[in-house]
């Protein structure tokens, strides 16, 4: 809610018109009390405080096999190895680790070839 949207319903001046709520009824914008002001900053800091930590599906966890040989990777955040967020993160920094160029559609950064998608090279290792 806006610190300083309405003294009743609590929305911001430019998008309240006039509205209905049922202890005020139809009512035109009202500029909140001080006290209104300091109790919905209170109430946002809080809330920001205390909200839990955002997934950004950037971790990569390892699930072994179970011949001990090899790992498969999953997101770790969401706990699934069918996750897209997480699938073009690693992808784009997979790139990187390998110096491979970006296939784009993007004429100004398309890889040897003449544009479009890329060049014709199939030895990549995706």
């Amino acid at each position: 809610m806006n610190p300083n949207g309405c003294h009743h319903c609590g929305i911001n001046q430019r998008d309240h018109m006039q509205r209905w709520t049922k202890p005020a009824g139809w009512h035109q914008w009202t500029p909140p009390t001080d006290a209104q002001i300091l109790a919905r900053m209170r109430a946002r800091r809080t809330a920001r405080l205390t909200a839990p930590k955002p997934k950004y599906h950037a971790t990569t966890g390892w699930d072994p096999a179970p011949d001990g040989e090899s790992a498969d990777p999953y997101c770790a955040d969401c706990a699934t190895p069918a996750c897209f967020r997480w699938s073009r993160i690693q992808a784009r920094l997979n790139h990187h680790r390998w110096g491979a160029p970006y296939r784009t559609k993007h004429s100004l950064n398309a890889t040897a070839g003449g544009g479009g998608w890329g060049g014709d090279d199939t030895n990549l290792p995706f």
